[in-house]
């Protein structure tokens, strides 16, 4: 596997209705891209029983009853800083769901919701990161491509 890592923040995300995350261009010849949420830290003035972080996006090997998007991972309160009354979120898990998506794809849609499936506001939101890991499926090297497109031309 071929794999690349994906950062975004405010900075390279800026805050709109939703957070759109620019993709690289990946290989072309690849078909699709496993994708999956490595890290994820959200800094939030609203306390909540957890945050979900999903995508627009609909990956072939994922299925949900509401048709609201995939869910990448799921956070939970790390710390509270009482002073301010910021809550830090932090993913739950090491491991998160890994998806198949199209290795076209250029751009990830992220959105938020409550551990009751609301709409958790990014108002709420004053700080964000995310890394993603994008893992491409091994090519064959050019040279059998050339040969296989050669015989294909013959009719063998």
């Amino acid at each position: 596997m071929t794999c690349q890592y994906v950062f975004a923040n405010r900075v390279t995300s800026p805050l709109a209705d939703k957070i759109v995350v620019p993709l690289p261009g990946g290989l072309e010849r690849a078909p699709n891209v496993m994708i999956s949420l490595l890290q994820c830290k959200l800094l939030s003035d609203t306390e909540t029983s957890g945050i979900v972080v999903k995508m627009q996006e609909f990956p072939s090997n994922y299925f949900s009853a509401d048709n609201k998007g995939c869910a990448l991972g799921v956070t939970d309160i790390d710390y509270r800083q009482v002073g301010d009354a910021f809550f830090h979120y932090g993913l739950d898990h090491d491991i998160n769901p890994v998806y198949n998506i199209a290795s076209n794809t250029r751009n990830l849609t992220l959105f938020l919701e409550d551990s009751s499936g609301d709409d958790f506001s990014f108002q709420n939101l004053s700080a964000y990161t995310f890394i993603f890991k994008l893992e491409y499926p091994d090519q064959p090297p050019a040279g059998i491509i050339n040969q296989y497109a050669a015989e294909i031309h013959r009719g063998l």
